[in-house]
């Protein structure tokens, strides 16, 4: 995972036989307790289904906006009506 700038923020290793979609919570959950101040994310829409998905909503509270055929945003249900940079 990296910022909008292309810094490394998390980085973990898995086996090979396992698929981004799978491994992607133990990403975000690395992340987030490292870097607590992520306030939302972003990810192509290979991303949309199942694990991710779930974790996001239900471990996290955020919600996903996006078209489903392109980039996905990833955020929680406040930023939604507020300003989503670091005010």
């Amino acid at each position: 995972m990296v910022d909008t700038l292309g810094h490394l923020i998390q980085l973990v290793v898995h086996a090979a036989n396992i698929h981004d979609t799978k491994a992607a919570p133990s990403v975000l959950r690395a992340a987030m307790e490292k870097s607590p101040r992520i306030s939302a994310f972003s990810s192509d829409a290979g991303y949309y289904r199942g694990t991710t998905v779930d974790f996001v909503e239900q471990v996290l509270g955020w919600e996903i906006s996006g078209d489903y055929r392109g980039i996905m945003r990833f955020e929680p249900v406040a930023l939604r009506t507020g300003c989503v940079s670091q005010c």
